[in-house]
């Protein structure tokens, strides 16, 4: 996978600053694909992700600390600028939601740790409210954040993809 040559240099600048080798943050963007520069590390789960990356040695706590912090703020830093535009496409997303599942409980859930992805998940509590004129309006609404490319509709938690809809054709 291609990387981002200045995310490749923030892994590298931080690697130095931790006193770990330069060629440190071409080992981890080689382990870890899913280093993309677009979506951020949960703290919850950075020491699983991240503690046996690298196969000369294992990260320490502190480290992983350090590397999940500095790897965000660089994805807030070049990808995520737009936190306003990102939350206004949120409210109208649920929004779009709240109209097709008034008077019920909590038939659709946003996952919110998704909104810092470029495919942000909706769970689909009630499958027969699942309709094309709902994908269509929540995809509208994501497309409010130049961030969103899609947006993927699942029917269960476990995240089994139902639907994936691109979110660049409803740009304006």
């Amino acid at each position: 996978m291609k990387h981002p040559s200045s995310l490749l240099a923030a892994l590298q600048a931080w690697a130095e600053i931790n006193g770990l080798p330069r060629e440190t943050g071409a080992q981890l963007l080689d382990a870890c694909p899913w280093l993309d520069g677009k979506n951020t590390i949960s703290s919850e789960i950075a020491a699983e992700l991240l503690g046996g990356a690298l196969a000369s040695r294992t990260l320490n706590a502190t480290e992983i600390g350090s590397l999940c912090d500095a790897y965000n703020a660089f994805v807030d830093r070049h990808y995520l600028v737009s936190l306003p535009e990102r939350e206004r496409a949120y409210a109208a997303m649920k929004e779009a939601l709240r109209a097709y599942g008034e008077g019920l409980d909590e038939p659709f859930w946003i996952h919110e740790d998704s909104l810092s992805s470029a495919e942000p998940w909706v769970f689909v509590r009630v499958p027969a409210l699942l309709s094309e004129a709902l994908v269509q309006q929540v995809a509208a609404a994501a497309s409010l954040y130049p961030g969103f490319e899609a947006v993927n509709f699942s029917l269960d938690e476990r995240g089994d993809k139902v639907q994936r809809v691109d979110v660049r054709k409803h740009d304006a």
